[in-house]
């Protein structure tokens, strides 16, 4: 049976929590912005609306698991963790873990569904080389939670008997996939700019525009 750990002697667990609602709040809002302009505008959804729906529902799941995990003393120093609490903690963690990574690549995938319909040539081909890179790492990654030990359980129970992949190897994939993530922002970024160039509008619309889409940088 677990035991709940108050979060006011968990002031990271509390500084967690702080950071993780307002954020996933906010993408709720303008997500939910994006839906009502569209369907009171009759103009329908498509994939990249299904896209960003789904990473903004994985999202909320991170960020429910994670608010569990802080009252089971995540953030906490290990030595302070309640013993009966640590293999929830692993779960919750895993599955915090994975759902994140899956909101990542939904969300620049959405994205890069919306280029698709605006590009051609080489271009759209470049954007679809993105998206193949990015979802073949990403869930490389996901996956990697659930399966860098032998026996499984494992992953989520650390006083289980068994092995797990080096540390080394945990750190140098996971460097690998953020490498990967960060060029798919900055080229995913950078290509409304030269998408753009070829449509006859005012150059301040074409800015703003282009700023618009390049927030993604961030």
């Amino acid at each position: 049976m677990v035991v709940y750990v108050d979060l006011a002697t968990n002031p990271r667990g509390r500084t967690i929590l702080a950071a993780l609602w307002p954020m996933t709040t906010l993408a709720g809002v303008f997500l939910g912005l994006r839906l009502y302009s569209k369907l009171t505008r009759s103009r329908g959804l498509w994939w990249d609306d299904y896209f960003i729906i789904a990473a903004w529902i994985t999202l909320l799941v991170s960020c429910t698991t994670s608010t569990a995990n802080s009252r089971l003393g995540f953030g906490l120093y290990h030595s302070q963790l309640p013993l009966e609490n640590l293999v929830t903690l692993g779960i919750n963690s895993l599955i915090s873990g994975t759902t994140s990574v899956i909101a990542v690549a939904c969300s620049k995938t959405s994205f890069g569904v919306t280029l698709l319909r605006l590009t051609d040539g080489w271009m759209k081909r470049f954007v679809i080389a993105l998206l193949v890179l990015l979802n073949i790492t990403h869930y490389f990654s996901a996956v990697a939670f659930w399966v860098s030990c032998n026996p499984p359980a494992k992953t989520w129970n650390s006083l289980l008997p068994g092995e797990c992949w080096p540390a080394s190897v945990t750190v140098n994939s996971s460097l690998f996939v953020g490498a990967c993530s960060a060029f798919c922002d900055f080229a995913l970024a950078l290509l409304p700019w030269r998408l753009l160039l070829r449509y006859d509008i005012y150059n301040r619309e074409k800015i703003g525009v282009a700023i618009a889409m390049s927030m993604g940088v961030l």
